[in-house]
């Protein structure tokens, strides 16, 4: 089936974009010219209300959030074998250390050492710091 809410889009490295597709709970790249190259099928992640994605060209890797899952995931979009892996998820449902309601967007720091994950169930902004993946502020 075709796309039925495209929420986000991003053109990536190899000229290809990556579409997020919310009814569908999918994310998907593309060529330019509109033919399928990757969906993600990972059955770990099993998305619910994806909202969210940023790919970032450093890495390779794409920050996605889910708001019905109240999770962050990092997902190694590099073209190999590895495509799709989750490098880590963030979160759970709450408004303590290390809980999210309803994460509406997720970026990284310019060294990629940290993320900001906007909490918007709780008002608030989480920074992550990637090596040890637990909050380090609350803003």
């Amino acid at each position: 089936a075709g796309i039925t809410n495209l929420i986000c889009a991003q053109q990536i490295y190899n000229d290809n974009y990556i579409l997020l597709d919310n009814d569908q709970k999918k994310i998907t790249e593309i060529r330019k010219e509109g033919d399928l190259v990757y969906e993600l099928q990972d059955p770990t992640i099993s998305l619910s209300n994806p909202y969210y994605f940023i790919y970032d060209k450093y890495s390779n890797n794409v920050l996605l959030t889910d708001q019905n899952k109240h999770l962050v995931y990092e997902i190694f979009w590099a073209d190999n074998v590895d495509k799709g892996t989750i490098i880590w998820q963030h979160g759970t449902f709450g408004t303590g250390i290390n809980e999210l309601s309803y994460p509406t967007c997720a970026i990284y720091d310019e060294n990629r050492s940290i993320v900001w994950i906007s909490d918007s169930g709780n008002k608030r902004i989480v920074k992550i710091d990637r090596g040890s993946f637990t909050d380090v502020a609350t803003i």
